[in-house]
């Protein structure tokens, strides 16, 4: 019985290891040599160009953790296999129905019910293990992904911030703007060379990310050559999704073989002890416990499944409304540039303006990346977990 505990523990684990975040990828680390420190040199980091399906094919060979799950499911058929055939061999050998005789033929059947229980579950970790892997790869490749693009938006920033404190120090220098509007504007230019190093360390941070995820060195130079781009899908509804969730879950699967194992345990004793008895109540509850666990666990999962499909639908519903307001705000920019450099508008109107633009480019940026996580963990059955009671 410990036995088929440890393995509903490491299913559990495997959960809350593989959730965004949280991915174990492996790295491939080697001694270093020793030698005279005058013929140290030092090599420029190895460049690798990966599409998606090629950065999660990566992360998915020679994977620890995938690894790992193989060995439980070769172990856990092997207990099968064993309790299979004690359970055969003693129904075969047990020639008198003597009450020890018979308690000896009904655990060997239990152990080997427990085994097909927990194979099953390690067969079920596997599986998600995989799916995880993948959910972790395509999290931090969109990620490396935005911050790319985000790093791209405030270059643009960062040259009309440029542009307008030029423009802005040519009227002062002829009387047309005030010391202040110059103030202005150069600050403005700072701030947006100092938004633009910070994209820039949040762009390195994010690709050494992936390629710790994918199991390369995290100095590799990883060229995406998958687009950050919106593909709009129509997903499955909650109901089938919960459904699917019920053994695609590892954690809700966990709580379901659980309760199986101690409905069978349960069911012996309660059959062997008379009812009221100390032995027979204690198998009650703990049946009791493990249905309530199980059930908390079908109820978190559909919390889970519905505010996916709730930022698949709000992520889609943002970048629709966001790129008209991009949009737009290009053209108020355009127009309030035009207006400045024709004495018409002010110095300030040009910064709102700009901030108004960057705010809508980030923004759309941000609501891409959550449509396409929602799609990710929509697709692969990955749903983050949420307390339960």
């Amino acid at each position: 019985m410990k036995k088929y505990k440890a393995l509903l523990a490491m299913g559990v684990l495997t959960a809350f290891c593989l959730i965004p975040g949280m991915a174990i990828a492996e790295n491939d680390t080697a001694a270093a040599d020793s030698a005279p420190a005058a013929s140290t040199t030092v090599s420029s980091p190895a460049t690798v160009s990966l599409t998606l399906d090629e950065a999660i094919a990566k992360a998915m060979t020679d994977n620890t953790q995938i690894k790992i799950q193989e060995m439980t499911v070769e172990t856990s058929t092997h207990d099968k296999k064993m309790a299979d055939k004690t359970a055969e061999l003693l129904e075969d050998y047990v020639f008198s129905f003597s009450y020890g005789a018979t308690i000896s033929i009904t655990n060997s059947e239990l152990e080997a019910k427990q085994a097909a229980i927990g194979l099953d579950l390690a067969k079920a970790s596997l599986d998600y293990t995989k799916r995880s892997v993948k959910f972790s790869v395509e999290s931090a490749y969109y990620a490396t992904l935005q911050a790319a693009k985000y790093e791209e938006a405030m270059n643009a920033s960062l040259a009309r911030a440029k542009k307008q404190w030029e423009d802005t120090q040519a009227k002062y220098k002829v009387g047309v703007s005030s010391k202040m509007d110059v103030l202005s504007a150069e600050s403005s230019y700072l701030q947006a060379q100092t938004e633009l190093n910070q994209a820039k360390d949040n762009a390195k941070i994010a690709k050494m990310n992936l390629c710790q995820v994918i199991g390369l060195d995290v100095n590799t130079d990883c060229v995406l050559k998958s687009s950050f781009s919106f593909e709009k899908i129509t997903p499955s509804t909650d109901k089938e999704l919960i459904e699917q969730g019920k053994t695609g879950d590892l954690t809700t699967y966990a709580a379901f073989c659980n309760k199986e194992i101690v409905a069978l345990s349960s069911e012996e004793i309660m059959g062997q002890y008379p009812d009221g008895t100390y032995q027979n109540r204690q198998a009650a509850i703990k049946l009791k416990d493990a249905e309530l666990k199980y059930e908390d666990a079908v109820d978190t999962l559909e919390i889970s499944v519905n505010q996916a499909l709730m930022d698949l639908a709000t992520g889609e519903a943002n970048y629709v409304a966001l790129q008209k307001s991009k949009e737009l705000a290009e053209e108020a920019y355009r127009l309030a540039e035009l207006r400045y450099q024709n004495g018409l508008g002010t110095v300030s109107d040009l910064l709102s303006a700009e901030a108004i633009l960057k705010q809508a480019e980030t923004g759309e940026l941000s609501a891409l990346y959550t449509y396409n996580m929602a799609k990710s963990k929509i697709n692969y059955g990955i749903f983050a977990a949420s307390s339960g009671r």
